[in-house]
């Protein structure tokens, strides 16, 4: 299978502003690389509270992240990977009151893969943990936050394959991450997960769903609908669809669009996303 296809578009695996590229059981391979760059664009018109009851901003406002990052892989070994990103945000809350605005690089994070099981090269079970560290520091005067402004660790497992019905190909990716950011007043915590499933269209073509969620229990009960990135305690669910085209040999393209359909103390997102997968 091409490890390219196992990236299904951009994938929302945190508060909706805050982009993470899901890595997926596949193993990259010993001495192989993926390099990663994209461009994020998320919008919200409106929030649901704590009971989840939609409303709109005031005044016509509308808060937007762009987000521009770049991801990598290398293979250390047959199973063992190298994997990182370092995003870069730009942030914007406007209505025809005011206007507030934020930008800088975001967390990086650098991690180990390590695959459990490969049976017959069809199915992957693997297991990821990474650190985070954030690249700046949130000054209150300054909404809204890129982020947490905190360390933090992760530990995702996951569970990748390919499937044959008929004359299609389709594969497929689940993924179960525990998220810990280690705040001085008690720490933030998330759970998250993700299905996608795939269908090659011929050799150059894929689509793909998916449904991505995450839970997030933190030490601050405020929210401030304005300041998405800073909320601590929030749910949601969403839904993409994904297009990705082979350019090259070694290079993919991939659009996404998503919509956000059940959730809590979070805005009401939708966007779109572009990639290009390198590999060697």
């Amino acid at each position: 299978m091409n490890k390219a296809l196992k990236i299904t578009g951009c994938l929302l695996m945190g508060i909706f502003p805050i982009f993470r590229v899901a890595a997926s059981g596949w193993p990259t391979g010993k001495n192989k690389f993926i390099l990663i760059p994209t461009w994020y664009q998320y919008y919200a018109s409106g929030y649901r509270d704590l009971f989840s009851h939609d409303y709109p901003y005031p005044d016509n406002g509308l808060y937007r992240s762009s987000l521009f990052q770049l991801y990598g892989e290398y293979g250390l070994s047959k199973r063992l990977d190298f994997v990182g990103s370092i995003p870069y945000y730009l942030i914007q809350y406007r209505d025809m009151v005011e206007s507030r605005s934020n930008k800088g690089l975001g967390d990086l994070e650098l991690g180990l893969r390590y695959n459990l099981l490969n049976k017959h090269d069809q199915r992957y079970l693997s297991i990821q943990v990474s650190g985070i560290v954030p690249l700046y520091h949130n000054d209150t005067t300054e909404l809204p936050f890129i982020g947490f402004g905190d360390a933090g660790a992760e530990a995702r497992l996951m569970y990748s394959g390919s499937l044959k019905d008929g004359k299609k190909n389709w594969y497929f990716n689940t993924e179960l991450a525990f998220r810990e950011y280690f705040d001085l007043h008690g720490g933030i915590s998330q759970i998250s997960l993700l299905a996608t499933a795939g269908l090659y269209l011929n050799n150059s073509n894929v689509i793909s769903v998916d449904i991505s969620g995450m839970r997030s229990n933190g030490n601050n009960e405020a929210f401030n609908p304005i300041n998405l990135n800073g909320n601590t305690n929030f749910y949601f669910l969403k839904g993409s669809f994904d297009y990705g085209h082979r350019i090259t040999k070694h290079v993919w393209a991939y659009g996404e669009v998503f919509h956000d359909f059940y959730d809590r103390n979070t805005g009401i997102g939708k966007g779109f996303s572009l990639m290009l997968i390198y590999r060697m």
